[in-house]
C-alpha cells in the first residue's frame, strides 16, 4: 500500500510550501567555479523537463524553457 501525501518537514523543505507549478533544475559550483560540465548537465534538465508545458502538445511551438548562464562582455565582443 503506498502513502499519500507530503513528506515530513526537513531542512529547507516545508510541506506547506506546496503547490501545483512546472518543476525547474538548478545546477552550480557554489564556489563559483566555472566549468562545461555544469552547463552539460543543465541541458540533461532541460531535456528530462520536455513533458512541461505545452510543447509536448504543440510541436510547432516552445514553451519558454532554458538555460540561464554567464554572459561577460569580453565573451559576447568575440
Amino acid at each position: 500500500m503506498q502513502k499519500h501525501g507530503y513528506p515530513v518537514p526537513q531542512g529547507l523543505y516545508h510541506p506547506e510550501n506546496e503547490h501545483e507549478a512546472c518543476g525547474i533544475g538548478v545546477i552550480a559550483n557554489i564556489d563559483g567555479t566555472k566549468s562545461h560540465s555544469i552547463v552539460e548537465n543543465a541541458i540533461t534538465i532541460l531535456c528530462n523537463l520536455e513533458h512541461r508545458g505545452g510543447q509536448s502538445a504543440d510541436v510547432s511551438t516552445g514553451d519558454g524553457a532554458g538555460i540561464l548562464t554567464e554572459a561577460t562582455e569580453k565573451r559576447l565582443l568575440k
